[in-house]
């Protein structure tokens, strides 16, 4: 017997609703070069970010697969759309890329995954965007594996940074500084999320600060939380000593839980590229600490910039 008929069924009309109600309004890509202006359908194929870029539109990844490696750059939404609307089918790949100030009055400032979309997000930052509804950084229907990377300054009236009712896997992420005005400040899962090496830490929300769960969390080990809302077997109620956000990631302070205690170190590198582990053992989150950090400073304002996206199709 269904456990969550009333959930389930809210969040397929939610879906098909915004699925028959796409933003159709062209994805104009100011300073883009190789970027549709006209049109809101990406086409399959890889794009390279040369520099920041500013959009103001949605781009609708309809077919096959979009791959964006941002080479440390940005794209920054201006106006009032999501950046990317994945449909059934179709396939996001981000790369070294932060995806900021995505805004809409629904679902998903950033993202928004449909029924049997996948989304693949490495070496990234999601921060700044927000949501009317259903998550602020991304809202999923379908399938999303973030790796590497950190949410941060993300809202929405649930699920800050994510509102799941698919299939998350989370590993040697960071999840801090997101909110929501209902429940779940950096979490509203419906069905399964799985979290390896990663740290959630600092998230408001009226109802789960950290998580909202309905469904099913599965801690694989290596996960750190401030509170006791994500339902972590161990590593909650643990404060793990980020240091502050710098517009791409929170570095770990000297001292922190996190150091050399990730059971597994599946990833060769951090986010910004350190290589793992810097210590007897990896760290958890998305960044490894060192004496000597490469600082990755936030992407300047796009307005101040001219950009350049290539495509390889």
């Amino acid at each position: 017997m269904n456990k969550y008929p009333t959930f389930q069924l809210l969040v397929f009309v939610v879906s098909i609703g915004l699925l028959l109600s796409f933003p159709t309004a062209p994805a104009h890509a100011a300073n883009c070069d190789g970027l549709p202006a006209t049109s809101g359908a990406l086409a399959a194929g890889t794009y390279t970010l040369t520099d920041n870029c500013v959009i103001t539109g949605t781009f609708n990844i309809t077919s096959g697969t979009v791959t964006i490696n941002g080479g440390g750059f940005a794209i920054d939404r201006g106006g009032s759309y999501r950046t990317f609307y994945v449909m059934s089918g179709a396939t996001l790949e981000l790369n070294n890329v932060t995806v900021r100030n995505g805004i809409t009055s629904f679902s998903g400032g950033a993202i928004f995954n449909n029924f049997g979309g996948t989304v693949t997000i490495s070496n990234s930052t999601l921060s700044g965007n927000s949501a009317t509804d259903y998550g602020g950084a991304i809202y999923n229907a379908g399938m999303v594996t973030i790796n590497n990377s950190t949410l941060s300054g993300n809202s929405a009236g649930f699920g800050g940074a994510i509102y799941n009712f698919g299939t998350v896997t989370i590993s040697n992420s960071t999840l801090s500084g997101n909110s929501a005005t209902t429940q779940g400040g950096a979490i509203y899962n419906g069905v399964t999320v799985d979290l390896t090496n990663t740290i959630i830490s600092a998230n408001t929300a009226p109802s789960g600060g950290n998580c909202n769960n309905s469904g099913t969390i599965t801690d694989n080990g290596g996960n750190l939380e401030d509170a006791n809302d994500c339902g972590l077997s161990s590593g909650a109620n643990t404060d793990p000593l980020l240091g502050a956000f710098n517009g791409s990631y929170y570095p770990l302070q000297a001292g922190s839980p996190a150091i050399d205690a990730a059971p597994t170190c599946p990833l060769s590198t951090d986010q910004i590229g350190t290589p793992r582990p810097q210590g007897s053992a990896c760290d958890i989150g998305a960044i490894e600490y060192t004496t000597n950090p490469a600082f990755i400073p936030a992407p300047p304002a796009c307005n101040l910039i001219e950009d350049v996206v290539a495509p390889d199709l």
